[in-house]
């Protein structure tokens, strides 16, 4: 679950203009108009606030989105060791995976779209996350001559897991759905 505090910049621009209405009807039965510049500026400071809040502090769901972010970022440039830093060490069997497949074709686009995170358990050591998303590539084979394809995955369940240097990375926990093309 998301702590909206920390990463729902809406939740302080609702707060923001909630202070404001409250100065301004504040300033409504007076004469004077400091109950308003009040308002006005707590308002502002509610803003600037929430975001430093949503904008500066690092969260771990922040953190899992970049990590797929990068990921996405390495497929696109062909790089599979670019992704495989992405991939926990001991994650043999997706290691393998994503070696041969980043082999065998040269992608020209991905997209990961619909990223859930659908649990996240910092009480085990190392944390754990489990994320669902869709996959969406393009790209030509490399094998059999160049054949172009596209394709959409849905992604069941990914777990990944914090590792020492605090990275998210992906482990061999991985549910794939049907192939969309």
């Amino acid at each position: 679950m998301p702590n909206l505090f920390f990463e729902s910049f809406v939740l302080w621009i609702a707060i923001a203009v909630g202070l404001v209405v409250v100065g301004w009807a504040l300033a409504q039965g007076t004469t004077k108009r400091s109950f308003a510049i009040a308002g006005f500026g707590v308002g502002l400071a509610a803003l600037a606030l929430g975001a430093i809040l949503v904008f500066v502090v690092d969260t771990d769901p922040k953190s899992i989105r970049r990590t797929i972010r990068a990921m996405e970022s390495a497929a696109e440039r062909n790089d599979a060791d670019g992704v495989l830093q992405y991939v926990s060490k001991n994650a043999s069997v997706t290691r393998r995976f994503v070696d041969k497949e980043m082999r065998a074709v040269r992608i020209d686009m991905v997209k990961a779209s619909g990223v859930k995170i659908d649990e996240l358990n910092k009480t085990t050591s190392p944390a754990r996350a489990r994320v669902s998303l869709r996959i969406a590539v393009q790209g030509q084979g490399r094998d059999w001559g160049e054949y172009p394809f596209s394709t959409l995955v849905e992604v069941d369940m990914v777990e990944l897991r914090q590792e020492p240097d605090g990275v998210w990375r992906v482990t061999d926990k991985v549910e794939l759905g049907r192939p969309f093309r």
